[in-house]
């Protein structure tokens, strides 16, 4: 999905997003992403599971999102990675923008061995031109701007190289992302 730009914006009437009890299961060639503008992003109770993908299972870019990812399974998926936060810039209206990643399992996730051995062969070309790192594959990444809260979650069993990357932009020394109690 890719979310325009509302001309009369109002953070009363904007893009709003619900996925709940929703099942993404034996997909071919799979991805989510949620792009564009801001909007209100709930997933709730829903299965992501056995998918194999071309890149990343979910991701949410552009625009911060108000966002509540809450008791969802990602389970037994071919990704690089399995969820992405990628903001590349920030509300106008609102100052700090809510976003929860809470109570979610992500097990059982591995990389899809097609795309990582093409993607691993682009990248040490790479390398040589000095390019800059990129982690191959990992279950929860944040990149960008918004910070998001990554707490209570269930991970285990992933066959990636990281459980979570936080890469995020910021202006303040002291900032810090919430990733307590994930087990």
């Amino acid at each position: 999905m890719s979310l325009p730009y509302v001309w009369q914006y109002n953070e009363n009437h904007t893009h709003s997003i619900h996925f709940e009890n929703i099942t993404f299961r034996h997909n071919q060639n799979f991805e989510t992403m949620i792009n564009g503008h801001f909007s209100k992003v709930t997933i709730v109770s829903s299965t992501f599971e056995q998918n194999t993908c071309r890149l990343g299972l979910f991701t949410l870019a552009g625009m911060e999102k108000e966002i509540l990812i809450f008791n969802n399974r990602f389970l037994s998926n071919e990704a690089n990675y399995v969820v992405q936060f990628d903001t590349d810039s920030q509300s106008e209206i609102l100052g700090q923008v809510s976003a929860y990643f809470v109570r979610n399992q992500v097990k059982f996730n591995r990389v899809n061995p097609m795309v990582y051995n093409q993607r691993n062969g682009m990248m040490n070309m790479k390398m040589i031109n000095n390019a800059t790192y990129q982690p191959m594959s990992y279950a929860i990444g944040l990149k960008g701007l918004q910070k998001v809260n990554i707490t209570s979650n269930l991970f285990g069993d992933n066959q990636l190289d990281y459980e979570l990357l936080a890469g995020i932009r910021t202006a303040k020394m002291d900032n810090y992302v919430n990733v307590i109690k994930n087990w």
